[in-house]
């Protein structure tokens, strides 16, 4: 139920919102806008974040993976892109799964 809130609330404002801002502050650019960057930033987090820097499925030239990177940071907000390029050690994997 309340997850049913957490998305339901957000989503009928929305919405709401687009038929009171359409012509006024929002028009068929800025949804295109929209779609495009959310393209951009889910392929960004799910094949350069989860599959490229977590699981480590593909190999990637660095242009290609810091294309990934920065498509992430565009979905990702407040990343640090130090973190997904190797240049801040990774902590977690030091004390995930090990026992001392």
């Amino acid at each position: 139920m309340v997850l049913a809130l957490l998305i339901g609330i957000p989503l009928a404002a929305l919405v709401a919102a687009v038929p009171v801002a359409w012509g006024w502050g929002l028009s068929w650019a800025d949804a295109g806008i929209a779609v495009v960057m959310y393209l951009i930033s889910g392929h960004g987090i799910t094949i350069g974040y989860h599959r490229l820097f977590t699981h480590r499925s593909f190999r990637a030239s660095a242009p290609a993976a810091r294309v990934c990177v920065d498509a992430g940071v565009i979905g990702k907000p407040m990343s640090d892109r130090r973190v997904s390029i190797g240049t801040v050690p990774d902590v977690t994997s030091e004390f995930s799964g090990s026992a001392r």
